[in-house]
């Protein structure tokens, strides 16, 4: 008798282990798919409609500003129409991952010029974490992010038209902020650019003109001070418009769906031998980054494993009182 609940009780302590090593392997999965953290972090998201005339085009559609601390992504849009045009943005940041989108179309018989545009930027405030050897000093530090998107342009006009006619611009930029000592900054940024631009007239009634995006950004390195802030920042824009003579048709597209984020395939960070980071709200464990939309439906079982995670850890701390 007492052999068989000795067993039993060893079968039910294999399954409870079991159980807990599933339950952790689930937490750590929800967290690599954006748990909170405590680190600094703003997410900003803004649109813009009308930027630099005098009158926002099409509809007098709001522009927005949009933006969290510590408190997760963030997203933004809008579209609208007015007469013989129609423009829409959005914008969306956090999780290590920033993406724009902007259209402006007018056809022929609009004299309503203009712009719009779209930024998503995350500033994330980390700490390094030092080997165990680590007895003070400077590091060399820097990043590296991978950016993908398109500008397009189209032009159309039957009558005398010339110069510009509608133009889309995307722009990244990644860099950070660290101390090299008590009393000096230094920053490092990298930025890369596509452009599209589209006329039309007598001699090139139709126009069109496109430009990709696809790049690996990289700041120079830096000699920081690890135990002092450090500030890392991401940021992607784009823009939209056309010119605004009534006898032409004009399409303006950026599309950074794709968008801007950590570098993927590598570590996050350039760090010597045995450093590492955790920025949470960025997705980044161990100096990995791993993409939130990879596992979209993980957070809605958030709460079960967080439960069964607290019920294990209960579990361990009782055997290891008996011990």
């Amino acid at each position: 008798m007492h052999a068989n609940c000795f067993l039993k009780s060893t079968l039910r302590c294999r399954t409870l282990r079991g159980l807990c090593t599933a339950l952790r392997l689930a937490f750590t999965a929800l967290v690599l798919a954006g748990a909170p953290a405590s680190a600094a972090t703003i997410n900003q998201v803004t649109g813009t409609n009308g930027l630099g005339v005098a009158n926002a085009p099409c509809g007098m559609a709001p522009g927005f500003n949009i933006q969290e601390i510590d408190n997760g992504p963030v997203g933004g849009g809008f579209s609208s129409s007015g007469s013989n045009c129609s423009v829409s943005v959005s914008a969306t940041a956090g999780g290590g991952v920033a993406t724009v989108t902007a259209t402006y179309q007018k056809d022929t018989g609009s004299s309503v010029q203009g712009r719009v545009g779209a930024t998503a930027s995350s500033s994330y405030e980390i700490v390094l974490i030092a080997p165990s050897g680590y007895t003070g000093g400077k590091i060399p530090f820097s990043f590296g992010a991978d950016v993908s998107g398109t500008t397009s342009a189209y032009a159309a006009s039957l009558s005398r038209f010339g110069g510009r006619a509608s133009g889309a611009t995307l722009t990244a930029q990644i860099g950070f902020t660290g101390f090299t000592s008590n009393f000096s900054t230094v920053t490092m940024t990298d930025t890369a650019s596509a452009s599209a631009a589209a006329s039309a007239n007598l001699s090139q009634p139709v126009d069109t003109d496109t430009d990709s995006l696809g790049a690996t950004l990289q700041t120079g390195v830096a000699m920081i001070d690890p135990t002092r802030r450090l500030t890392i920042g991401m940021s992607l824009s784009a823009g939209a418009g056309a010119n605004g003579h009534a006898d032409f048709d004009a399409l303006a597209i950026v599309d950074a769906a794709n968008s801007l984020t950590f570098a993927s395939g590598r570590p996050a960070f350039d760090l010597p031998p045995g450093w590492s980071v955790d920025v949470a709200d960025a997705n980044i464990f161990d100096n990995v980054w791993y993409d939130p939309r990879a596992v979209p439906e993980a957070r809605a079982s958030w709460l079960i494993a967080m439960a069964g995670l607290a019920a294990c850890l209960s579990g361990r701390r009782v055997r290891r009182g008996r011990e």
